[in-house]
């Protein structure tokens, strides 16, 4: 009786088996089967711009030499007009600071018409003002003719000075300061401007009927890249 009794035990394990296996199917094909979803990060990138530019109305101050008397001889003359071509004159003289904001800009014009020594001129009511999107800091710079040098001081009364000897023969020719030298490093914020003065100083140096001419450059730079 118990021989009979084992085909019958081992057919249910053999259900059972086959119970199970079918069971692990299902669970399978449903694993398969679940559904899924995703998501795209969609991203937007627009850049910002460097530009600076000038601003203000100039108004000029002459100081002749008051002894014996003093004589309205001397002119000096401020402006702001287009010059072209003077994001390229930046590209050539400094590379590193090239600007590409293209030749739309007022620049600062000074003249100085039949001085002398110890005629001195002074320009005030113009600035500086940060008309792009990026923060920048200010780098002063000078593009001098062929053999002008151009060496700083600190002055007890004035301050920052600039010594020049504008024809390379070895006499100074001029006097540059003013605010403009502590603009150098200044971080003006998008919207808002910096004011500052430029004054010059006729030397003893200066040869008679002679023309000078020189450039002083505002750059605008990217307020994390100004060099240290």
């Amino acid at each position: 009786m118990l021989n009979m009794l084992k085909p019958r035990t081992s057919g249910m394990r053999g259900l059972i088996s086959v119970l199970l296996a079918i069971s692990m199917l299902g669970i399978i094909a449903t694993a398969v089967a679940m559904w899924s979803d995703s998501l795209k990060l969609q991203s937007t990138i627009r850049t910002g711009d460097v530009d600076i530019r000038f601003g203000g109305s100039p108004v000029t101050a002459d100081n002749e030499p008051f002894l014996p008397e003093p004589k309205d001889i001397g002119k000096c003359l401020a402006e702001l007009k287009e010059i072209q071509d003077e994001e390229e004159v930046v590209r050539d003289n400094y590379p590193q600071w090239g600007s590409n904001a293209g030749n739309n800009d007022l620049e600062l014009n000074i003249t100085l018409v039949n001085v002398y020594p110890s005629y001195q001129c002074k320009v005030n009511n113009v600035f500086v003002e940060n008309s792009g999107t990026v923060p920048v800091k200010i780098l002063v710079k000078f593009v001098l003719p062929p053999n002008a040098v151009c060496t700083l001081h600190l002055d007890p009364i004035f301050g920052p000075v600039y010594d020049c000897d504008m024809d390379g023969d070895g006499d100074l020719d001029l006097n540059i300061w003013g605010s403009f030298v502590t603009t150098n490093g200044t971080q003006i914020d998008p919207g808002h401007f910096k004011t500052f003065t430029v004054e010059m100083h006729v030397k003893q140096g200066a040869p008679e009927n002679a023309t000078f001419s020189l450039e002083l450059l505002l750059i605008g730079i990217q307020w994390n890249e100004f060099p240290s």
